[in-house]
């Protein structure tokens, strides 16, 4: 017979979670996980604020939802919340330049989105156009709910992977 699943999480009273884990312990322990790479990007009037995430996760597909995790002291944090709206794009390999220059909040001229509306970056292979959702506290982080509005498709190519802090590609290229 099946359990059923448990609606509640337990901890064990008095345990502090991380408790003796530097933060550069914890984040280099999670270097060893591979993940893709995107900028998440908001647009207000003629200004547009980009980061670059790799905590990202598609979250459910009805309603479509996905879920970034944006740093509390990140101005793009701070434009989603006033404007309600973000796009993630998701990055290509060939799309290492603006995933470094966005990593250091640094600005590409030209900008590489387009001119008017959501801020889609000309080039990735998909940006997911969303209305924000909710967020949740996550520590030194903000965990933001986007619902998928509208779908872009853009070029083509392998996906740009971020591992060991470092970019990496696939290893045949190809998946």
């Amino acid at each position: 017979m099946a359990r059923p699943i448990q609606p509640t999480i337990r901890t064990h009273a008095g345990e502090s979670a991380g408790e003796g884990v530097t933060p550069e312990e914890f984040r280099d322990a999670v270097s060893y996980w591979a993940t893709g790479v995107a900028v998440l990007a908001v647009r207000e009037d003629d200004d547009v604020e980009a980061i670059t995430v790799t905590a990202f996760t598609p979250l459910s597909a009805n309603p479509p939802l996905v879920l970034a995790c944006v740093g509390n002291d990140a101005a793009a944090l701070y434009m989603v919340l006033e404007t309600g709206r973000f796009t993630l794009n998701l990055l290509a390999l060939g799309d290492r330049r603006a995933a470094s220059a966005y990593a250091q909040r640094l600005p590409l001229e030209p900008s590489p989105f387009e001119a008017e509306g959501d801020p889609v970056l000309r080039g990735a292979p998909v940006s997911l156009v969303c209305r924000l959702w909710e967020t949740h506290p996550g520590g030194d982080h903000r965990v933001v709910i986007g619902q998928v509005e509208r779908v872009v498709r853009g070029g083509e190519g392998a996906p740009l992977l971020y591992y060991r802090r470092g970019y990496r590609a696939l290893e045949n290229g190809e998946d």
